[in-house]
């Protein structure tokens, strides 16, 4: 979608498209973006696209919102709930102590 926007752009400037099947403008992206999550998608345009890897090096840091007591079918905020329980018993030091093992550096996998 993006290199079309950016052909139709060249197009209206007056820019042709060379022959063949080679698209006028390289276009990349540096990964994808979680339909829920907010965030950047770094995308490369032209020779840049290249230079991706570099630009997505680097620390992240991930932010969460959760509710306690309800689970779905599909393991998000979307999903139908499909089975609820009495969180009111969770404390926070229990809580802090559940999230210890996804604190700390990971290697993401596919």
């Amino acid at each position: 979608r993006v290199r079309g926007t950016i052909e139709k752009n060249m197009r209206q400037n007056g820019f042709k498209k060379p022959r063949g099947r080679m698209p006028m403008i390289k276009v990349g992206h540096g990964g994808t973006l979680d339909p829920l999550a907010q965030g950047v998608l770094v995308i490369g345009i032209g020779s840049a696209c290249k230079d991706l890897k570099k630009f997505l090096e680097g620390q992240k840091t991930y932010i969460a919102d959760g509710l306690l007591g309800k689970e779905t079918d599909t393991m998000d905020s979307e999903g139908k709930v499909i089975e609820t329980k009495d969180a009111s018993t969770v404390t926070d030091e229990a809580f802090e102590k559940a999230l210890d093992k996804y604190r700390g550096e990971f290697m993401q996998t596919p």
